[in-house]
């Protein structure tokens, strides 16, 4: 085996266990919602998810792939430093996802997983290049409504979150007109109608975050063989979302108690107007091309259901903490992302 072909397998490898620890970070809060507010239980709720978790990145397209693919400017890269720092950037930036995704779930905090592969992207490009022009920043033109590349991907990861907190306030207060004078029925119509809008969210959660491992793996293919341009093979999207499922199997309890508890204590109308909110803001950017965070989306809804039902009762210093570790991850993972790639970087030498 030459080492060019055992330096990929390591590289595959790593971004499967980013995806994997992706999984342990975003997976379980797909299932918050409906396993706080007493829909379903933990196992049950897991297995209801999996299913639609495969067949979201199946049937989701690329356009999220293509997005992260954007970022960096693969051809002039492989043309100026050669196809081996495409291999070094790629392991470098996952290995740097990976160690912030460990570190703030440690403590129990839902960071950005999506967040923390594009700063590591971008540092580590900038730590092989030494230049601003081999990013695609994708602010020129003139045009500050159609952005692309690095700005495109953070307008959606900056405004997502806030069309969730807005989606869930909204959707909280049209479904409690919608139901307003029902009978302890009702309760019962919403715990039955959370397996549809849980397996729905289910499903745009794996047809947006998987496809940000599919990317990067999509890259390495591209750089050792350029016809590969955006085709993904079935096989890529199918170990990538085994290893997200794997993930939310091992360690997501955690970080689903700090949502579904941590924030606002949610009971099953609640739970519902989180998924249905969630789920409108994820897929729309999926069918887009928005590689959204689906932890900061799941969060502001539920805030904005807790807002909707009574502020008062939103714990508002538990979101305080979670804030702190959205604005740090993206400079961390840079950091992270630069540091790794120069630990690294002499196996560029060896991939031919």
């Amino acid at each position: 085996m030459s080492l060019t072909l055992i330096i990929i397998i390591i590289t595959f490898l790593a971004i499967l266990l980013c995806a994997f620890t992706n999984g342990i970070h975003n997976i379980s809060n797909v299932i918050v919602t409906m396993v706080s507010s007493g829909a379903l239980d933990f196992r049950k709720a897991l297995l209801l998810v999996a299913f639609f978790e495969f067949v979201g990145p199946l049937l989701g397209g690329t356009m999220v792939a293509g997005a992260v693919m954007s970022i960096i400017k693969t051809e002039r890269i492989i043309a100026e430093f050669g196809s081996g720092q495409i291999v070094v950037i790629v392991l470098a930036s996952v290995l740097a996802a990976i160690s912030w995704n460990l570190i703030t779930w440690h403590f129990a905090l839902p960071s950005s997983s999506s967040h923390a592969l594009i700063g590591g992207l971008v540092g580590s490009a900038l730590a092989a290049t030494r230049q601003l022009g081999f990013i695609a920043w994708g602010m020129g033109g003139g045009n500050v409504f159609h952005l692309k590349g690095f700005s495109g991907v953070m307008a959606a990861m900056i405004l997502s979150p806030i069309l969730g907190f807005i989606a869930g306030f909204t959707t909280t207060i049209f479904v409690r007109f919608l139901l307003r004078g029902g009978t302890p029925r009702t309760n019962h119509f919403l715990k039955r109608a959370q397996i549809f809008s849980s397996s729905a969210l289910a499903f745009s959660h794996g047809s947006n975050d998987v496809q940000k491992s599919m990317g990067l793996m999509a890259l390495v293919l591209l750089s050792i063989s350029p016809e590969t341009n955006l085709h993904i093979p079935f096989y890529v999207k199918f170990v990538c979302a085994a290893a997200i499922m794997l993930g939310a199997l091992t360690g997501g309890r955690r970080i689903m108690k700090t949502v579904g508890r941590g924030i606002f204590r949610l009971k099953i109308e609640h739970g519902f107007n989180a998924q249905l909110a969630s789920t409108i803001i994820i897929l729309g950017n999926s069918l887009v091309g928005g590689p959204v965070s689906t932890i900061h989306v799941i969060s502001t809804t539920v805030m904005g259901v807790g807002t909707a039902v009574r502020s008062k009762a939103v714990r508002w210093n538990k979101v305080g903490e979670i804030a702190l570790a959205w604005i740090t991850t993206l400079p961390a993972t840079f950091l992270l992302g630069a540091l790794i790639y120069f630990i690294i970087s002499p196996l560029a030498k060896y991939i031919k």
